[in-house]
């Protein structure tokens, strides 16, 4: 069977207690919750709590776990956290398959963001020296929107470094589930046999837990005060920057005045978790969206 592990030595650092959720066979992660509170946690983990039973359904058992506090490894300068990286491969001594998340702020730190990248680079080498023929998964969540960044030389510099390890006749492999992410790592240096395209899905699961009822379109309009005749478009997801939520409002201009556009999910760790407030960035994003679209002529177009 494969040997799956997610963290770190437990002498080391104080970990919570181990629970069955990982990924095939060794995943990398820092989240603490349990697996039935992993979607309430943050994007990422909310992509793991569809993900791993469904591996661990095709592994046969649970495979063994350990999880780290996020609160710890946030606080942890390069030489700690370069430490902590040597001890999570050594763990991944007996993996015969490595999947690691990665997602700009997992790994940040006591330190800069071009160091979280050579950081992550560093973890690379590290799995790769230790077994020439093991295969290591990463799957990008976000796209290096950086390099379009003329300020952010030390994080280009970073990241063309740690494209490196993404060329052909090597151990590592990419996974990405969007089109964009997709062009982004082949621009930025990714060799395209080591970069797999998988589109996000609904799982069978999921389906089956909440079917699709004819009468719903018609009960949602009826909720938000629609027309039948109305064409409802929806964009899901918290509001920031990154993910471009003027591109819907600026097409919708284009469309007849039947289309109408929700958007779901508020600002990200504020008003969608009810956890804290958003951030003045994240809350001045979501006021430069409602000028737009009074601006657009749209404010009877568009729900948030």
């Amino acid at each position: 069977m494969p040997y799956t592990l997610s963290a770190f030595d437990t002498t080391t650092f104080p970990l919570k207690q181990p629970c069955a959720m990982s990924i095939s066979p060794l995943y990398w992660g820092n989240f603490v919750e349990p697996m039935a509170n992993l979607g309430t946690h943050k994007t990422v983990a909310t992509y793991l709590g569809q993900l791993l039973p469904a591996i661990g359904q095709q592994l046969g058992k649970p495979p063994e776990t350990y999880l780290v506090d996020p609160k710890i490894f946030k606080k942890l300068n390069v030489k700690q956290t370069t430490a902590y990286l040597e001890t999570f491969v050594a763990h991944a001594q007996r993996a015969e398959c490595i999947h690691l998340q990665h997602e700009f702020s997992v790994f940040s730190g006591a330190y800069l963001p071009h160091q979280g990248i050579q950081l992550f680079s560093h973890l690379l080498t590290l799995l790769a020296k230790q077994n020439l023929s093991r295969p290591v998964f990463t799957t990008f969540h976000q796209p290096p929107t950086l390099l379009q960044h003329p300020l952010k030389l030390l994080e280009q510099q970073a990241w063309k470094m740690m494209v490196t390890h993404f060329k052909p006749h090597t151990v590592h492999w990419a996974i990405c589930h969007h089109p964009q992410t997709y062009q982004a790592l082949i621009e930025s240096g990714f060799s395209s046999e080591k970069v797999c395209f998988i589109p996000y899905f609904v799982s069978k699961q999921t389906m089956q837990q909440y079917p699709i009822k004819p009468q719903l379109s018609n009960e949602v309009k009826q909720r938000l005060k629609l027309k039948p005749t109305d064409t409802l478009l929806g964009v899901v997801g918290f509001m920031s920057p990154a993910k471009r939520f003027e591109d819907a409002i600026k097409a919708l201009s284009f469309l007849p005045n039947n289309y109408k556009l929700l958007m779901i999910g508020g600002t990200q760790g504020g008003i969608a978790s009810g956890v804290e407030q958003p951030t003045g960035k994240e809350a001045s994003y979501e006021s430069q969206l409602v000028q737009l679209i009074y601006d657009s002529g749209l404010e009877n177009r568009v729900l948030i």
